[in-house]
Order: structure tokens, then C-alpha cells, then sequence
């Protein structure tokens, strides 16, 4: 598995240091399951350690669908931001008091009406 990002960008995984692979795991809360799955493979061959873990498929289906959930938070969050900043025209503080409440976004789009899908598709 090649690294496309960060210190290491561009090279295998084989070519990373022990260190920086472990601190993938423990520390980098972006790393996705595949990611972690290879670095576990290989931190266990350095250490001639073997790796049977298999996940079942519904420990897969359920780390997806957990993932799936996280990002459609994370989309409908930053939607809500951007109508927000367009009904306030940019206006720096009001976007921000949006930014920092996800329930003041809420209620405002719901006492506004515009969460309609008409809305989101122009």
C-alpha cells in the first residue's frame, strides 16, 4: 500500500519507519480501516509476529456503515454552514456563531423552511 500524503508520501508502506506506522495507528485519527489493517500487517511482519485477524463481514458492514454515518454528519453540517453563510452574506460573525453551534443552524433552517430538496439542486 503506497502513503499519497504527509512525510512519507509516495512510497510503500514496506519503506516507512516502525515509528511512524505506529503512530498511524495510535495517533492519526484520520486513518481509515484499510490503512490500519496494512500498517497491523506490517508492524506484525517486522516483528515476525503472525496476523490472522479476519474481520467477519458484518464487522465490516458495521465499521461502513459507522463511517457512512460520520460523513453524512459531517455533509450536512458543512451544507447547513454554506446556506447560512449565504443567508447572512458572508457576514463573517454570523457564519462563525453558525460554525460553533450546529443547533443554532438547526432551528434556524427549520423555522426558515429551507430545507426543501428544490433548494440543495439549484
Amino acid at each position: 500500500m503506497i502513503i499519497y500524503w504527509g512525510k512519507y508520501a509516495g512510497r510503500d508502506i514496506q519503506q516507512i519507519p516502525s515509528g511512524y506506522l505506529v503512530w498511524l495507528l495510535e495517533e492519526y485519527e484520520k486513518c481509515d480501516y484499510l490503512l490500519r489493517e496494512a500498517c497491523k500487517k506490517e508492524l506484525s511482519h517486522r516483528l515476525s509476529l503472525s496476523f490472522d485477524f479476519h474481520p467477519t463481514d458484518q464487522q465490516k458492514i458495521e465499521i461502513l456503515t459507522k463511517n457512512n454515518k460520520d460523513l453524512a454528519a459531517k455533509c450536512d453540517h458543512y451544507q447547513r454552514v454554506i446556506l447560512m453563510s449565504i443567508i447572512s452574506k458572508g457576514n463573517r460573525y454570523t457564519v462563525e456563531s453558525y460554525l460553533n453551534s450546529p443547533a443554532l443552524i438547526k432551528s434556524d433552517m427549520e423555522s426558515m423552511k429551507f430545507c426543501n430538496t428544490e433548494f440543495y439542486e439549484s
